[in-house]
């Protein structure tokens, strides 16, 4: 890949998971403090501590991400355990203690865009061996590459194009 283009891929890659993040911290947003909204002060005291420990720039970013979300789980607890002023019930108790194990469900999900590489990475090969970036051919090529490349090579006969014009299903 050009520089450039690495550039304009990596910029894009964050604007994405900015977003991603901002997704999540909005279904925190509106829930009292103690719900796992997103805790700025949290994410500058660890960004801090990252940099007093000389932690590379892409950790700092991770740090202050998992900041803001560590308590994303609380979501699926119910309200009124979170409310209780007086102490938790061991049953009450085993739900709260579940909230990380939730947070981590739910980034799963968000990570599953990550499933999408290879078949992103290899939708341009061809069976036979002559396609690109890495000339894979036959069942090197993932199964969801070769599914796309089919619906993609589909969209492009059907639709016009500056160099060729549409031909009808």
């Amino acid at each position: 890949i050009s520089a450039a283009g690495r550039a304009r891929a990596v910029e894009i890659g964050q604007q994405a998971r900015n977003a991603a993040t901002a997704a999540l911290t909005s279904v925190l947003a509106p829930l009292p403090h103690y719900r796992g909204q997103p805790s700025a002060l949290i994410a500058s005291i660890v960004v801090a501590l990252g940099r007093q420990l000389q932690l590379p720039d892409v950790e700092l970013d991770r740090l202050r991400v998992a900041a803001l979300l560590h308590d994303v789980g609380k979501v699926a607890v119910p309200q009124e355990i979170l409310d209780k002023p007086s102490a938790l019930t061991s049953a009450e108790w085993r739900t709260v203690v579940q909230h990380p194990r939730i947070g981590q469900v739910i980034l799963e999900q968000a990570a599953a865009l990550k499933d999408a590489v290879p078949i992103i990475l290899h939708h341009h090969e061809r069976f036979a061996g002559h396609g690109y970036p890495y000339g894979l051919r036959a069942n090197e090529i993932p199964l969801g590459a070769r599914i796309v490349a089919i619906a993609d090579a589909y969209d492009a006969m059907v639709h016009d194009r500056p160099y060729k014009r549409a031909m009808s299903h």
